[in-house]
């Protein structure tokens, strides 16, 4: 006897789509039962398998807590780092201060020739010492710690043709009486300017940074994940000759602006100043006074043509973010130093951002 072909498997061997799905179909099923049996899931009662998918369930809140764990982990030491460079950049500040007293100090005595006075600067250079001490510290033991931060002295280009030079107007150092400012112009021949009831202080050329030398130096650095601590106190005014040598001329920079070029230069996203308040404030210290969160920078500019700015406090800050933003800069952030952390996450500070 013949046997007669089997059409249905020879279209399906030729890839028929309904009978092939129809085949494949029964093929699978029969393997997932095939496991079952081989495994005994199906033989097992409904206790069982309810036991079954209870520790398969515990098993894969095991490994969620697991992962969760570890990504909560992460974060926290990410906190912890962030908070380390805050603390460093708190105990910087306090270093310069200690620093800027005892010139203060240096100056009295220069001054009156007070032996009380020579005193208190050497005390407070002692001060300095020990926050310089305290500041490593903050930077960890082990030699892996210190290459994490750096300090650079930082000498900025400036254009001895720049109108400063001929109209001194920064005010720099502490309040002196009226008759121990006339006893520094003599001796030194400081200029001396009273400021706002306060008292007299001498005021310097604050011409604009035209460019950060070794500004290479401190992008290597920052690239490999140091922090880079440079610009401070507006770095140190340089010119150069007409041989292209660099010589320091007597000025001040002011630190909000050099901070504010050297982060254009460095293509920085962000820019925070942190400084004794917590935000720009219209109307500053009266019943109307209205504090700024986020503004754009066409507002800002607005703020600033209006007068609301002080010259010798907020305005330069203001007008550092304004530049920043315009040159290339996403956000700026003017906050109080001791907010650092919750000014960069958004929670506080008033923020400039580009207009939409």
């Amino acid at each position: 006897m013949t046997d007669q072909p089997n059409f249905a498997d020879s279209f399906a061997s030729k890839g028929h789509p309904r009978l092939w799905g129809e085949r494949a179909a029964t093929s699978q099923a029969a393997g997932r039962n095939g496991i079952l049996h081989r495994y005994g899931f199906v033989r097992t009662s409904i206790a069982g398998k309810v036991r079954v998918f209870t520790i398969s369930f515990t098993a894969i809140l095991v490994l969620l807590g697991v992962i969760l764990g570890g990504a909560q982990a992460a974060l926290t030491a990410r906190s912890d780092q962030a908070g380390a460079s805050a603390s460093r950049a708190m105990a910087a500040a306090q270093l310069a201060t200690s620093i800027a007293e005892s010139r203060y100090f240096a100056s009295r005595f220069a001054a009156s020739g007070d032996a009380e006075v020579i005193r208190s600067a050497f005390t407070t250079l002692e001060q300095a010492h020990a926050e310089v001490e305290a500041t490593i510290a903050l930077k960890g033991g082990d030699a892996a710690s210190h290459e994490q931060m750096e300090w650079l002295v930082t000498q900025v280009e400036v254009d001895p043709s720049d109108p400063a030079f001929a109209q001194p107007t920064k005010p720099i150092g502490y309040f002196f009486t009226e008759e121990e400012a006339k006893s520094l112009e003599a001796e030194f021949g400081w200029t001396m300017v009273e400021d706002a009831g306060r008292g007299w202080r001498q005021v310097v050329p604050s011409p604009e940074p035209r460019h950060i030398c070794d500004i290479s130096l401190v992008d290597a650095l920052a690239s490999r994940g140091t922090i880079v601590i440079a610009g401070g106190g507006g770095g140190i005014p340089v010119v150069r000759d007409a041989a292209g040598i660099r010589r320091g001329i007597e000025a001040v920079i002011d630190k909000d602006l050099t901070s504010q070029h050297m982060a254009n230069v460095l293509g920085i996203e962000h820019m925070m100043i942190l400084t004794s308040v917590s935000q720009v404030a219209l109307h500053f210290g009266t019943d109307r006074e209205q504090r700024l969160g986020t503004v754009s920078v066409s507002q800002m500019k607005r703020y600033q043509g209006e007068g609301h700015f002080a010259a010798g406090s907020m305005g330069p800050k203001v007008e550092a973010a304004i530049r920043f933003i315009e040159r290339g800069g996403r956000r700026a952030i003017i906050a109080h130093l001791e907010e650092s952390l919750p000014a960069l996450m958004g929670e506080v500070g008033t923020h400039i951002v580009a207009d939409d």
